[in-house]
Parts: structure tokens; sequence; C-alpha cells
């Protein structure tokens, strides 16, 4: 199995990453990998679209190897998207691409999931435990971005950004919300 875990900084990905890696671990005795994907640097001259279609692709490997195992993305190519240009000017990865590595995503059954919480939270989170990477003004248009590529039910967040809606990614702030999704 391969989960997608997507959504801005403090929204909980790495809490839903571990309660993920109890779940499965712990309780039913599947060995789980948790891949965390870090922006990369202007300098770095690396294709990044071949970049995530490998690792999604040696992901999908494993589990086809290994059944019991359970892959755990920690952002992946929405990630890309909305902070490239807001930390390098440009994103390393087209539109075009971003829907590639979705549809490929959707291809192996991969579990995608946007973790989202309202706006005030990730805030009083900001304001709880800080963070370097971003600015709370850019928290919230990371947000809103977030929202308005893989909410469908969200009004359109942002008047700038015009891609359209993905589909099949679940919305929670929570893993109790993942329920029979996984």
């Amino acid at each position: 199995m391969i989960i997608v875990l997507e959504g801005p900084d403090l929204a909980g990905k790495s809490t839903i990453a571990s309660d993920l890696k109890s779940f499965y671990h712990d309780r039913q005795h599947r060995p789980v990998e948790i891949v965390k994907i870090s922006q990369p640097t202007e300098d770095e001259p690396i294709d990044l679209f071949v970049e995530y279609v490998q690792q999604v692709y040696a992901a999908y490997t494993k589990t086809r190897m290994e059944p019991d195992l359970v892959v755990i993305f920690d952002r992946l190519h929405i990630g890309e998207w909305i902070y490239g240009p807001r930390k390098r000017a440009n994103s390393k990865l087209s539109w075009a691409q971003i829907v590639a590595i979705d549809d490929m995503l959707d291809g192996i059954k991969a579990r995608k999931v946007f973790v989202s919480q309202p706006i005030p939270e990730l805030l009083k989170r900001f304001d709880a435990r800080g963070e370097d990477f971003v600015t709370k003004a850019e928290l919230t248009d990371i947000a809103k971005h977030y929202m308005a590529i893989l909410d469908p039910y969200s009004t359109p967040a942002m008047e700038v950004h015009r891609e359209p809606t993905l589909n099949r990614w679940r919305v929670v702030s929570k893993t109790n919300d993942l329920g029979a999704f996984l």
C-alpha cells in the first residue's frame, strides 16, 4: 500500500504519518517506510519529475514484492508546485508533470490524503511552535493554494491560482478522519 500525504506546514502530515506507522506496524505487524520529501534548492541540478517518478515507482515495486509493506510519502509533488515558486521563484515541475504524477498515483491505487487545518488553527500552531521555513503570511497563502488544488468542496481560495482541482484526494485534519479510506 502507498499513501501520499500532502498539505501545508503545520497541518499534521508528520503526525498522521507517525500515527499510520504505529497503526500498521504495531497493530497489524506490517512493515512501514516513511519517505519524507524536502524541497530542493535552486542549485540542485536534478530533474525533479524523473526523481519523483522514480521514487513512486520504487515504492510501487517494493509493495508488489512485499505485499504487506506500507510506504507513506510525507509530501510529494504538490508540495513542489506550491512551495517551489515561493522559495526559488519557480517550480521545478510543470502543471502537466504534476498531473502526470497524480495520474500515476491513481494508476497504482495510491491513497492520496490532503491533510488540512483551518487557517486560524495553522496560525495558532505557527505561534506555538514557530516555523523557520515560511512566514505567517506565506503559510496562509500556501494553505489557500492547497485548498484550491486539492479540496473539491472549497470555494476558489485564491484568484491568482487557476489550476483545476485534482481528483481523488481525501481531505482530513486528523488520523481518525481517515476511517475506511485506508
